[in-house]
């Protein structure tokens, strides 16, 4: 019979807790993530605690997180089934993954601290000592060849022509039209008037015309007019 033979890979996974959970909570989260590296069949080697600490930009509504450092060794077929555990972690804000080589040295976050102050820049210091005398700025060396100084001679500014001044023209008297004579309306002609005599004559004759129809009457009722 042919053993198995496994195959072991050592990593390194840096897991950030959400800040809000508290100091006990935090604990069971951070023995929740060593429990399930165990239960994939592999083995947590060492354990580095940064504690809480500033990000680097906003993650789910948080400035702030709890970081930790795991280094573990599992086989690499149960890395995909730990990977999506930890997404699904509502508590967890970020985590990362590497897979560290042979000769990997572990750093602690004491030592990494130790190493950043090495190359951390000094505080720039404003204020002068009195004893220490200030230098005096070296004059300028004069130059070899000396420019012409180039004198600016201001050119006269010519005045714009004045604009030729136009003479209004005096406005056009307008004659008023007179309005027109009205016409006297012409005399109505009147109907020549008969004359007295010939109506006098006319009146007379219808009278005896009357009396005589009247007379005849009289003498004889029967008549009928």
């Amino acid at each position: 019979m042919t053993e198995e033979i496994t195959l072991v890979v050592s990593y390194e996974t840096m897991v950030i807790v959400n800040p809000d959970l508290g100091e006990e909570e935090t604990q069971k989260e951070l023995e929740r993530v060593k429990g399930l590296i165990k239960e994939l069949g592999g083995k947590v080697t060492h354990e580095d605690v940064w504690g809480m600490r500033d990000l680097a930009y906003t993650i789910k509504h948080q400035d702030r997180g709890f970081y930790v450092v795991f280094n573990f060794n599992l086989e690499p077929s149960k890395l995909k089934e730990f990977d999506a555990d930890m997404r699904l972690d509502a508590k967890v804000l970020r985590f990362v993954i590497i897979k560290t080589p042979k000769n990997y040295e572990r750093l602690e976050f004491k030592d990494l601290e130790k190493e950043f102050k090495k190359y951390e820049r000094p505080a720039k210091t404003t204020a002068r000592t009195p004893s220490a005398p200030r230098a005096q700025e070296p004059a300028p060396a004069p130059s070899a060849i000396e420019k012409p100084v180039v004198k600016h001679v201001e050119k006269p500014v010519s005045k714009p022509a004045p604009a030729p001044v136009v003479e209004e023209e005096a406005p056009k008297k307008v004659k008023k039209e007179e309005p027109a004579e009205e016409k006297e309306p012409e005399p109505e002609v009147e109907a020549p008037k008969k004359k007295k005599e010939e109506v006098k004559l006319s009146d007379k004759s219808e009278l005896e015309d009357v009396d005589a129809k009247l007379k005849s009457i009289i003498d004889d009722p029967d008549i009928t007019l």
